[in-house]
């Protein structure tokens, strides 16, 4: 057989089929439906979803003649109680540095037994992959719920169950970080007498940094995003403000409660993405 031959066998099935415009077309039959099934199955779900739900869409339709009347209560911004939403701002900031600090350091630590290539314990690791799989199945909010119920209302309650779900979401892409330096690397090492400890600190962190302070910027703000819902089941914060503000009809104060949330959002985007190119000039 010549290499030609050998080439085209392993590439998968492909028939050309000739459009009237000159163009010719790829057609995949292996590849075509597994698609086609997918696109099936997924217009099926819709629109089982529509009927399950009972969603009156012409009543939807009616109701938005109502967002001009909303949007202009809501630019009608009210400062008046300004001091204690900056005082719930700040404690819902409080509680997503906490959350991010408690569980970057227990996803580290974690991360160094679920990484293939640095674990020394193998059923360890599969321990705790499971566990973790297991916790980031659960969303936060009801992580927050069950340390409610433990530990009562209030800020406490939201740094606990937003670090349960973090310490497993950082576990989880530290792990991967470190499985992304070469072998070859940690191998060396090896033959020239360093032990676990010097070859994590000496290759593995270096090598990981950028991609651990990336992974810590998305969850630093998906934790902030969390703290600020949390508010409204009882955690505190600036959500606390909003669902009181928007559920009392007071669009005003309710609008700068998130005005204040897309600002501190907007400036975290642009201080983790600058720190990342200084990192990588470094």
């Amino acid at each position: 057989m010549t290499t030609a031959e050998l080439t085209a066998s392993r590439l998968p099935a492909v028939s050309l089929l000739k459009k009237g415009n000159g163009k010719i077309r790829v057609k995949r039959a292996a590849q075509d439906r597994p698609l086609k099934i997918f696109l099936i199955l997924f217009l099926a779900a819709s629109a089982a979803s529509v009927v399950a739900l009972g969603i009156d869409w012409v009543d939807v339709l009616v109701r938005t003649q109502n967002v001009p009347e909303v949007l202009s209560r809501l630019a009608t911004l009210d400062f008046a109680d300004f001091d204690v939403i900056c005082s719930s701002f700040f404690d819902s900031i409080s509680v997503a540095v906490l959350a991010t600090v408690y569980s970057l350091l227990g996803g580290l630590v974690c991360a160094v037994f679920l990484a293939k290539n640095i674990t020394p314990f193998k059923t360890l690791r599969l321990v705790l992959s499971a566990c973790f799989t297991f916790i980031r199945a659960v969303p936060s909010i009801i992580w927050v719920l069950l340390v409610l119920v433990c530990v009562g209302f209030g800020p406490a309650a939201g740094i606990v169950g937003i670090s349960i779900y973090s310490v497993s979401f950082f576990a989880r892409a530290f792990a991967q970080c470190f499985e992304e330096v070469p072998e070859d690397t940690i191998e060396a090492l090896r033959a020239m007498g360093a032990g676990r400890v010097k070859i994590f600190f000496s290759a593995v962190m270096p090598s990981s940094l950028t991609a651990l302070i990336a992974w810590t910027a998305i969850n630093f703000e998906s934790n902030f995003g969390s703290s600020s819902v949390l508010g409204m089941v009882g955690a505190g914060g600036i959500g606390y403000i909003i669902s009181a503000s928007m559920s009392s009809y007071n669009y005003g104060r309710g609008m700068v409660a998130i005005i204040l949330v897309l600002i501190f959002t907007y400036a975290m985007e642009i201080g983790f993405t600058d720190l990342k190119k200084k990192l990588h000039k470094v």
